[in-house]
Order: structure tokens, then C-alpha cells, then sequence
């Protein structure tokens, strides 16, 4: 099966060995599409676990879980990508040169109550624990592209109705 990050790879090569815990992801994009792939099927413990420590709330997984069960998410698209390895991130700030944090500016598109929606993120990454964590987001553009009835063309693009697909 593709891989639900939009990476057009098989999701066992891509996201899939990430989210389960038996490889890391080696630069932000990676942890963005896993991030992603996360929210998709609806793992909120990858998702808690994969925020940096100053992002961490008492209430985060509540919110993650209820964020997950009330939106479907359909796909991702990288726009930009400041990729670099986490060995060398660490590097850079352990000798104290002034630097920023790696982004990744993407768009999802989502579903929510019946809404077809998209949002526009540039998001920022830090290493904690030798793993990249998503440090914050600046949203960009969100937007309600669509309210969706059941005989609605479905957006996941499958050529099928909304009510024979993507309906929850």
C-alpha cells in the first residue's frame, strides 16, 4: 500500500517502520510525513511522543485524540524542505553557532464535520534525545474549501461519491 504521506512510496519503506518504532526519522521532512501518516491512522501516542519537550501540555493527548477522531485526513503536499541530519543539527549547536531551526512548509487537506478543508503550515524541528521532535507551526492559510453532502464528489480524488467513501 502507498504510503499515506503523499512520499508515493510503499508506506512499509517509508512512515509505517518510523511511527512503529523501528527505525528514525533522519532529517524533519521525515518526521513531518510520519507525523502526518500518524494523524491519518490515528496514532496519538507517536504524535504526543514526537512534540518537543516545551511544546508538552497536561492535556496534549486529550486534545491530539479528540484532534484525530474528528478529522480525516486525506493528503499531504511538501512545498519546502530544510533538511538536514540530526548529527548535524547537534553539531551546530553544540558549538554555539547562531542558527535556526529546519522547517518544512507543507499543505494537508482534511475533513472535519463534513467539511473539506486545507491548511498551510511552515513547521519547526529541534533534536531531543538524539530524535527530531516538531518544536512549532506558524500556520499559514487555512481555509474551508468545501461543504460536503453525501452525494458530494469525494476529495480524496477516488472518483467515487462521499457517501461511498470518504463519509464517516
Amino acid at each position: 500500500m502507498l504510503c499515506l504521506c503523499g512520499s508515493k512510496q510503499n508506506e512499509n519503506a517509508c512512515c509505517k517502520p518510523i511511527v512503529e518504532g523501528s527505525r528514525v526519522a533522519n532529517v524533519p521532512e521525515q518526521l513531518m510525513r510520519s507525523r502526518f501518516y500518524s494523524y491519518a491512522v490515528k496514532n496519538v501516542d507517536y504524535l504526543c511522543n514526537t512534540y518537543a519537550s516545551a511544546q508538552k501540555v497536561a492535556n496534549l493527548k486529550a486534545e491530539v485524540s479528540a484532534w484525530c477522531q474528528q478529522t480525516q485526513w486525506l493528503k499531504l503536499v511538501i512545498h519546502n524542505a530544510k533538511n538536514i541530519s540530526r548529527e548535524e543539527f547537534m553539531q551546530r549547536s553544540l558549538n554555539a553557532q547562531p542558527s535556526t531551526l529546519p522547517t518544512v512548509t507543507f499543505t494537508a487537506f482534511f475533513i472535519v464535520d463534513d467539511m473539506y478543508c486545507q491548511m498551510s503550515e511552515k513547521s519547526r524541528f529541534t533534536v531531543e534525545d538524539n530524535q527530531w521532535r516538531y518544536e512549532s507551526g506558524d500556520i499559514i492559510e487555512q481555509v474551508e474549501i468545501e461543504k460536503l453532502t453525501r452525494n458530494s464528489q469525494c476529495p480524496c480524488e477516488s472518483g467515487k461519491k462521499y457517501k461511498r467513501c470518504c463519509m464517516i
